[in-house]
């Protein structure tokens, strides 16, 4: 204690309560020891600096140096996003993994997809009132077997389309009788009759002097009865054979497109086991079997690389007993037959045309199988040829005529007209449709020899 401090101390002792005097000098002691104590003590304060505690809580409570207790709105929405977008992907590596295997375990699933029957579109057309889409059609329906009817398009030749006015089905069922050949038309995978390329491709028919009858599977559109490989090639048995019986010899063509180029010749074969070989048959972008369009569909290309991708699809579709083997019908059949091909088809690649077309040229004679390719630059890929400008006089109208007059499978005199513009493959050579920048009507012919100045 310093001395200051004792002496202080020792006046404030000695001093008595009991005079005024006495009085004053001890509160005068008191004042000093306090001012004293309080020197002291700043000092201290300034030579010890403040303790460690009292530092951190200080800069704690700073509102300066203290942190957001919460996020912003903003960061918090991010946070969300990014949390949902996990999850997304995570559930669809989840059902990429599961698809496989319930697909193997429920094969009829597969048969869904093959068919998508229950993708019943164009939404808003009344099939059973033609009319709204396309002109001079009649609905009607015929029973292929117990429990299933059929819904069916008449698209009459252009020409009579005048005097179809006003008239029944009945009317239509005997105008089948007329000089005009028949084509019925057998839709691919999806959707109705109704759907746009279809109705497209029903008027050009009618304008090439036609009859149409396009027809809805037992399990689409409106037709009952559920879909089957067995099913829909009986189906496209039944009415040609209704046809067949109406006509009076008027030829009678099987028209496939997609999905059903393999109904189609699964009915010819069918019909030529049954000793009445179909007049001809036209297959637009066909494939050698299902199998063979499953690997190369944009489905199947999303599963390339699972690991026993033929297993749990390929090998699937077999169990569901969908093959539709064209390569092995071509092998049976004496029809004769026409292929058109894109291509740039991305669905069914045009390779399998002319596998086909090479198939059927090796097991018969070569008249009686013709092949027409379309390069990439028409940009017709998977369905779309009746969307490009003279596709109808350049290619449908020389092969209606072909049909009418010659009959498919016969040789046409050398520098016909009516074939020119077609660049057919036939007799073993491949040719290719002329540039469509180019005036088509004048464009040589391009044989095997030539296709690589191409």
């Amino acid at each position: 204690m310093h001395s200051w401090d004792r002496s202080a101390r020792g006046a404030s002792v000695n001093a008595s309560p009991g005079s005024g005097g006495q009085r004053k000098g001890y509160g005068a002691h008191i004042a000093i020891y306090n001012v004293g104590c309080a020197i002291y003590n700043k000092n201290e304060k300034k030579r010890r600096g403040p303790k460690r505690g009292l530092r951190t809580q200080v800069k704690a409570e700073s509102p300066k140096m203290s942190k957001p207790h919460s996020r912003t709105p903003k960061a918090r929405r991010s946070s969300r996003v990014l949390s949902f977008m996990k999850l997304c992907a995570i559930t669809l590596v989840a059902i990429y993994i599961c698809v496989p295997f319930i697909i193997r375990l429920f094969p009829a699933l597969l048969g869904k997809v093959v068919y998508l029957n229950m993708v019943k579109i164009p939404l808003f057309v009344d099939l059973k009132n033609p009319g709204e889409v396309v002109n001079h059609t009649v609905n009607f329906y015929l029973t292929s077997e117990e429990g299933v009817t059929l819904g069916i398009w008449h698209t009459l030749p252009a020409s009579r389309g005048e005097e179809a006015k006003d008239k029944d089905q009945r009317w239509y069922e005997r105008s089948l009788a007329d000089d005009n050949p028949v084509i019925i038309y057998l839709h691919g995978n999806g959707g109705t009759r109704a759907v746009d390329h279809r109705v497209q491709l029903l008027k050009v028919l009618s304008r090439a002097g036609f009859h149409v009858l396009s027809l809805d599977y037992r399990g689409f559109a409106d037709s009952t009865g559920q879909p089957s490989e067995e099913g829909v090639t009986d189906d496209s048995v039944f009415l040609y054979e209704w046809v067949k019986a109406r006509s009076r010899g008027n030829p009678v063509c099987f028209w496939g497109h997609s999905l059903g180029t393999g109904i189609a010749t699964n009915a010819a074969r069918k019909l030529q086991e049954k000793g009445n070989p179909a007049d001809a048959v036209i297959l637009e972008a066909p494939y050698t079997n299902i199998r063979d369009a499953g690997a190369f569909h944009p489905f199947g290309k999303i599963y390339h690389i699972f690991p026993g991708f033929e297993y749990f699809f390929l090998d699937t579709m077999a169990l569901d007993n969908i093959v539709f083997p064209s390569d092995e019908n071509m092998k049976m059949l004496s029809s004769p037959i026409l292929i058109l091909h894109a291509e740039d088809d991305h669905v069914v690649p045009s390779s399998m045309g002319k596998e086909l077309h090479e198939i059927a040229v090796n097991s018969r004679h070569p008249r009686h199988v013709k092949l027409v390719l379309y390069p990439p630059e028409f940009g017709y890929k998977h369905s779309l040829f009746i969307k490009t400008p003279n596709w109808e006089r350049h290619c449908v109208s020389p092969i209606c005529q072909e049909v009418k007059e010659e009959g498919l499978g016969n040789n046409v005199k050398a520098g016909s007209p009516s074939l020119e513009p077609l660049h057919l493959l036939d007799s073993g050579h491949q040719q290719k449709v002329a540039n469509p920048l180019e005036n088509i009507l004048h464009q040589p012919h391009v044989t095997k020899e030539d296709e690589g100045s191409i």
